[in-house]
């Protein structure tokens, strides 16, 4: 018997010890666009921080589009912690993302209540405010916490403080909820569904859309295939489109209806899959990528796609030799080369130092020897 009891410790041990995770895989190479979490998971209120535990995030299709890597919280309401850090991929905003965890202990993969509509460069959660995910129905716990406050109580600080005083790294309102008035309430944010919750501040996932089928009371007094085989389904019939009265016949159910995002392909937010343009293309800086890079030329002074050279005195956006001179010095010509002195002597000559002799004579020799003037006379 006790063989037997060992045998069964021994054997169910070794299922766990070598049970296998799930082969999910990433590829970032297949997407295009990232957004990051910072997450914390929680089950039924307990945090779940298994180093041997794997976050994963899903499409529709249930295609990988992210696994997380563990993030330590060196400080904040998690600290000494596990904390999930994944970039969600995609290749156009508007994905249904939806996360599964893998409890290791249990070997389970578990669903996570919440989703996330993914949007490009989106940034949600840090470490001091993860993003919380939960495992099945619940949410995550929302008590006021003492310890944060020390030596006060949750009470005391909001009565003395108030709730939006920062204490330590975080504010009075975070480390007291209940106190504070400020706990969440889950449920449907989506006005368009079905069941919509106006009151909820944290959509939990749960939205429920009306089913994709004709109404032919809108096109009355038509039938939906009389009406799209007679107008066609963008024709305007009272305040709706006959393809939006009619989206079974107008072939708008495969995908859910119109797919809305930008259609332009020079856009930097394209979207190959959008059916229709919602009107949100972005457009790059000109003579910039959609990545902030410079597509153009820089000129001298640094400025992309600018005019400016330098010009022949080396000056960048220069007007280079000004006016008379003949140098970026400033020198002028006077005749006889740039920066040089002018003509001079008395023959008025380039470098000439010829002066008028006694007679009046330019370089002469002045009165000859023997003469008494100017004119050769003799005494």
């Amino acid at each position: 018997m006790k063989m037997n009891i060992f045998f069964t410790i021994f054997f169910s041990t070794m299922s766990i010890l070598m049970a296998a995770p799930p082969d999910w895989e990433d590829d970032p190479g297949a997407y295009e666009f990232t957004a990051s979490m910072v997450a914390v998971v929680h089950d039924d209120g307990i945090q779940l921080d298994d180093s041997n535990d794997i976050l994963g995030a899903f499409d529709s299709d249930g295609n990988v589009r992210g696994i997380a890597t563990i993030l330590f919280a060196p400080f904040g309401p998690y600290v000494g912690t596990n904390l999930w850090d994944i970039q969600i991929r995609s290749n156009a905003g508007g994905d249904n993302i939806s996360f599964k965890y893998y409890d290791a202990s249990e070997d389970a993969v578990l669903d996570i209540v919440e989703g996330y509509e993914f949007i490009i460069n989106d940034i949600l959660g840090n470490v001091s405010d993860p993003w919380d995910l939960n495992v099945g129905g619940g949410a995550p716990p929302c008590v006021d916490d003492d310890s944060l406050v020390a030596p006060f109580t949750c009470a005391s600080a909001v009565a003395s403080f108030g709730c939006d005083m920062v204490w330590g790294t975080m504010t009075i309102g975070e480390a007291c909820p209940e106190s504070c008035g400020t706990c969440p309430v889950y449920g449907c944010t989506d006005e368009t569904a079905d069941n919509y919750n106006p009151d909820a501040t944290d959509d939990d996932g749960t939205c429920e859309y009306p089913d994709c089928a004709d109404d032919d009371s809108l096109v009355t007094p038509f039938t939906c295939a009389q009406a799209v085989a007679s107008f066609g389904c963008d024709f305007v019939w009272g305040s709706v489109t006959i393809g939006e009265a009619c989206p079974e016949s107008c072939d708008l159910c495969d995908d859910g209806g119109d797919i809305e995002g930008c259609m332009d392909d020079s856009a930097c937010n394209y979207n190959p899959e959008a059916t229709f343009d919602d009107g949100s293309c972005s457009f790059a800086e000109e003579n910039y990528d959609c990545d902030g890079n410079c597509t153009a030329e820089i000129d001298c002074a640094g400025e992309c796609g600018g005019s400016a050279v330098d010009d022949e005195c080396g000056v960048c956006g220069g007007d280079g030799i000004a006016d008379g001179a003949c140098d970026c010095a400033g020198n002028v010509d006077l005749g006889c080369g740039c920066g040089e002195a002018g003509p001079s002597g008395c023959d008025n000559q380039c470098g000439s130092t010829l002066e008028n002799d006694e007679c009046g004579v330019c370089g002469g020799d002045g009165i000859a020897d023997g003469a008494c003037d100017c004119d050769g006379n003799v005494e």
